[in-house]
């Protein structure tokens, strides 16, 4: 770009949508763009339908770049619908909205010191669903508001050794309508963290990390009166990685380490809604401990392969317990293989096609606090699996792809209820066709089978009373075709 000056791009989208609830497909132009030497004004427009779920998003974005210093501003405002079927018997159609502005500033006083300063707000209105609760309070409005600040610096001891330094503090406030019912939420969560990156040798490089995190939780149901209850958790989390070129461009990466989830809002949620005494219940985020061995390496100067294994010890992870909400459970294990493997083709045509296929394999065993009984941990996949082509043709000016999805069965375990939902799968499908400025797209998304479930309900606590209903039923594949046209100006 020469000095002083500037390009002005823009994009108008025209798209003709007919569909229900489908897997999430972003659409995403940019309105206006302006950019010069010492900064960017962009304006973006976002459209998503997806899962019952339609968005419409613009995000405005303000850059400014001078010297060794690099300040930026977005300002998101996103806003749509959400639909909810209550156990296949209506149709609730409800709104949400949310806001969020960033501010990032990066500073390099020094050419072995870089600073980055992150301050965020967000305010947010959503739909959450609980597919075990009784039809009447399965949907929950919810409604939050989150700020968070953090530093990070960066220390470039010597070119082969870099030390990061960082500290964040994140306070949120969250409030959950279901029914009748307000509960509330406030945490206040800080975090230091601490990491090492040494090139030992160009074939070997270590990594060691160290975090201590503070969590401060408090909770209550409307209308009783102070916070019911309050708790504190501190935690450290420890991890060590070393990654080794093995031979002929193979890489292997090692590493081990406690891993601490992040807090989940709805299990305080549900335990501030219990009436009666929860003084002996402990609901914490989920901790591991955790080794993970990964492989990467091309293959016979195409076939890209990524493969990995992770074991863990659960060191707490969250069931449901006696009193009908979420609790820790201390014991378990998990472990977890992943496979992918991606193809690029060239044809005698000169057109590309790339192959790419994946799968994960999960298993896992936690005791539940019901039953006594070892089982898998609620609403797991054994497996996922996902098998995707695309060719380009005609120097890039025709493409076209099909993609399809596979889920294995999934188990939900609550306090009086069972559900059993049967593994399905799902295909999509997409033409495209480029004339200069102007992309014709047409896209199919979320074809497939229909997935069946069954819902056992309990006359009490699963384990100590009989079943009293067994409801079976399907869910039909959520459809959605697009038909879009844009045009670059």
């Amino acid at each position: 770009m020469g000095q002083g000056g500037a390009t002005i791009a823009g994009v108008c989208a025209l798209a003709v949508s007919c569909a229900l609830p489908a897997a999430a497909q972003p659409q995403q132009a940019d309105l206006l763009r302006l950019s010069t030497q010492h900064g960017d004004i962009a304006v973006v427009g976002r459209t998503e339908t997806g899962g019952g779920r339609t968005t419409v998003q613009t995000r405005t974005t303000l850059e400014t770049r001078r010297e060794a210093f690099t300040g930026r501003i977005d300002f998101t405002m996103d806003a749509g619908r959400s639909s909810v079927d209550a156990v296949a018997l209506s149709l609730d159609q409800r709104s949400w909205r949310a806001e969020r502005l960033d501010v990032r500033t990066s500073f390099e006083p020094l050419s072995a010191l870089k600073l980055d300063l992150t301050a965020a707000h967000q305010q947010r209105q959503d739909l959450r669903v609980d597919p075990l609760a009784p039809p009447d309070t399965r949907a929950a409005d919810v409604q939050a508001s989150e700020t968070a600040a953090g530093l990070s610096a960066r220390f470039t001891v010597t070119p082969r050794l870099h030390l990061d330094l960082a500290g964040q503090a994140r306070s949120t406030v969250s409030e959950e309508a279901t029914g009748r019912t307000l509960a509330v939420l406030d945490s206040e969560q800080s975090t230091l963290t601490a990491s090492l990156n040494w090139v030992l040798h160009p074939k070997l490089t270590l990594r060691a990390r160290s975090a201590v995190r503070e969590l401060d939780v408090a909770w209550r149901s409307e209308g009783s009166g102070p916070l019911r209850r309050e708790d504190s958790f501190q935690y450290a989390e420890p991890q060590l990685a070393a990654v080794v070129s093995v031979w002929d461009g193979a890489r292997l990466e090692v590493e081990t380490g406690r891993a601490v989830e992040a807090l989940n809002n709805g299990d305080f949620i549900a335990l501030a809604r219990v009436a009666g005494d929860t003084s002996d219940v402990r609901v914490e985020p989920t901790r591991e401990w955790r080794t993970r061995a990964g492989l990467s390496k091309t293959l016979f100067d195409r076939l890209q392969l990524d493969a990995a294994y992770a074991v863990a010890a659960l060191e707490g992870v969250t069931e449901f317990s006696a009193l009908g909400v979420a609790a820790s459970v201390d014991e378990g294990r998990r472990d977890q293989a992943e496979l992918r493997l991606s193809l690029p083709l060239r044809g005698p045509d000169l057109s590309t096609v790339s192959l790419t296929s994946s799968g994960v394999w999960r298993g896992s065993e936690v005791r539940d606090p019901l039953t006594g009984d070892f089982r898998r941990r609620s609403g797991e996949a054994p497996f996922e699996a996902r098998l995707g082509v695309v060719q380009e043709m005609r120097g890039g000016r025709f493409r076209w792809g099909v993609d399809g999805g596979w889920t294995g069965e999934q188990s939900y375990y609550g306090l009086d209820v069972a559900k059993t939902a049967e593994g399905y799968s799902r295909w999509g499908a997409f033409v495209e066709r480029r004339h200069h400025e102007l992309v014709l797209r047409l896209q199919l998304d979320n074809a497939g089978t229909s997935r069946g479930f069954e819902e056992v309900r309990y006359g009490g606590p699963r384990g100590a009373a009989e079943a009293v209903s067994v409801g079976r039923g399907e869910t039909a594949p959520a459809q959605a075709i697009r038909l879009s046209l844009k045009r670059a100006l």
